[in-house]
Formats: C-alpha cells, sequence, structure tokens
C-alpha cells in the first residue's frame, strides 16, 4: 500500500510536470508554426497527452518525450538562423524580420529551459547518464541560470549571434581549406615543391581550425552547417569554376581568400565583444594572426 502511495504521488509529480510543458509551450504554438514545426509540436504533444491519459507508461516515453523536443528546439535553431540571415542580408531594417526573430528567441529559451528541467528532474540522484537512447550524441544545452525571461532571452539571443556569425565563419574557413587542398594537388611549375609544402600547412592549419570553430558554435547550443550547399550559401569565399592557369593565379586567389577569412573573422570577434565572449575573441585573435601570416608568405612567393 505505501508502495503504491509513493507511486501515485511520484506520478502525480510527472503529470504536473507534463502539464506545465504544456503550458509554457503554448504560447509559443503560432511561432512553431509559422517556423514550419507543425509535425514537431503536434508530436511533442501528442506524447505529452498519451502520458498523462495512462494510455502510456512513464518509463522509455520520457526519453522519447526529451529526443521529441530536441527536434523541435534543433528545428527552431535552423529557423532563427535562416532569420538571422536574412536579417543580415536586407540593406535597412526590417521590423516584421526582427519581431519574428524576438519570438524565435522567445521560444528557444523556452524549450531550453523545458528540456533542462525535464532531463534533471527525472534522472536518478548519482546518475550523471542523461536518459537519451544507448549511443546518441545529444546536444548540450545552454540554459543561462537565471529566472527573469528578458534576461535569458537577452543571454540566448547574445549565443544565438555569435554562433551564427561563427557558422559563416565556418563555411569561408572550410572553403578555403578545399580550395589550398585543390591548389596543392594540382600546382606545378619551378615552385612545385615550396608551394606544395607550403599549401599543405594551410590546409592542415584550417582544418585543424574548422574543427575548432563547429566546437565551439555546439558549445553555444547550437548545430553547426555542415553540407556543401550550405557551405556554399554561407562562405564569403567562393569556389574555383576552373583550375588557375599557373602559380601565380593560385597565389593570388590565395591571398584573397585569406583577405575575405581575416575580414570574416573580424566580424565575429566584433560580435563576441559585444556579447563578453572572451572564448570566441581569444579564437578569432588566433585566426586573424594565422591569416595575416598567410597573406604574407603567399604574397611573398608571387614571380
Amino acid at each position: 500500500m505505501l508502495k503504491q502511495k509513493i507511486q501515485n504521488a511520484l506520478d502525480q509529480t510527472l503529470d504536473d510536470q507534463l502539464e506545465t510543458i504544456l503550458e509554457i509551450l503554448s504560447p509559443h504554438e503560432k511561432t512553431f508554426r509559422s517556423g514550419d514545426m507543425v509535425a514537431e509540436l503536434e508530436d511533442v504533444k501528442s506524447l505529452i497527452k498519451g502520458i498523462l491519459s495512462d494510455d502510456i507508461q512513464h518509463s522509455k516515453p520520457l526519453e522519447e518525450l526529451i529526443t521529441r523536443l530536441e527536434l523541435l528546439k534543433d528545428k527552431l535553431s535552423l529557423s532563427l538562423e535562416e532569420h538571422q540571415v536574412q536579417i543580415e542580408e536586407k540593406p535597412s531594417v526590417d521590423k516584421k524580420l526582427e519581431l519574428e526573430q524576438q519570438r524565435f528567441v522567445a521560444a528557444y529559451g523556452a524549450l531550453s529551459q523545458v528540456i533542462e528541467d525535464l532531463d534533471t528532474e527525472n534522472t536518478p540522484k548519482g546518475d550523471t547518464q542523461k536518459h537519451h537512447p544507448k549511443g546518441e550524441k545529444t546536444m548540450k544545452l545552454v540554459t543561462p541560470q537565471t529566472d527573469k525571461m528578458t534576461t535569458t532571452e537577452t543571454e540566448i539571443k547574445g549565443d544565438t549571434r555569435v554562433a551564427e556569425a561563427l557558422s559563416h565563419m565556418l563555411a569561408s574557413t572550410y572553403t578555403l581549406y578545399m580550395k589550398s587542398l585543390f591548389y596543392h594537388w594540382n600546382v606545378t611549375g619551378p615552385q612545385f615543391n615550396g608551394l606544395h609544402s607550403l599549401f599543405e600547412e594551410h590546409y592542415e592549419n584550417l582544418h585543424e581550425a574548422g574543427d575548432d570553430i563547429a566546437e565551439r558554435i555546439r558549445s553555444l547550443g547550437h548545430y553547426t552547417p555542415g553540407t556543401l550547399q550550405s557551405f556554399s550559401k554561407m562562405s564569403k569565399v567562393q569556389d574555383d569554376n576552373e583550375l588557375p592557369k599557373d602559380a601565380n593565379g593560385m597565389l593570388q586567389n590565395l591571398v584573397e581568400a585569406h583577405e575575405l577569412c581575416n575580414q570574416e573573422a573580424r566580424r565575429v570577434l566584433n560580435i563576441a565583444e559585444a556579447e563578453n565572449d572572451e572564448v570566441t575573441i581569444d579564437m578569432m585573435v588566433g585566426r586573424m594572426e594565422f591569416h595575416d601570416k598567410s597573406k604574407w608568405m603567399l604574397s611573398s612567393s608571387m614571380s
């Protein structure tokens, strides 16, 4: 009898928590729907209602609920990124776009808090592992430690701005990495040996830097771009339509590409400074140093 009473109490606590989740998400339904997240939202609501009605037991479904909430959050993150790109591409202030972005930020903050609370509350004491499917890598949640929604929205918006800028930096870095590798494979002429080695040194640095930038984006609670199509849209460095006719052409293209990456790093640094993100600031100082030195070495190699 006592065991049953305890279980009933635990179930009631969980039921209250699930009801609260529905209440928290309800004001943001319009935002989810406008961002083409209807299917993900309905999946979450359907599962919660199933648990509350006892049609589904309270064990594995909780893991599934957390997974579905994270899928909804991932979709919301992509919408945030797309809106940010649209805002940056507009020649003048677009109040409608900025208002939509603010709504996405508020929904993102609410959803992050819901996932964090549900994951924490339903992890047994002493169990450091979250209840996610075995072997699944889940996104690190970055939830500001505050009970003031205005502060939460501000901090999440700051993280989003930095992550967005870093995503563009990642795209440019990866495109320059491919360009350097392309030239490393195909350089010819009297400077072959020296340039072959120099291009290799550069693309190895760029490959490592891309990994560091991607991990920084993930540390801020966002997923990274990772397809050739997304890189092509976001990168300031353009792919080659054809191989340059000689080594000097390669060198000139690389000098220009490193300058574009330098400008991109400066842009990220300025945004990071505005958000007091010292880790990203330090990273961008290092990238600017590399691109400056690379420009000097490449320029000095021209005949």
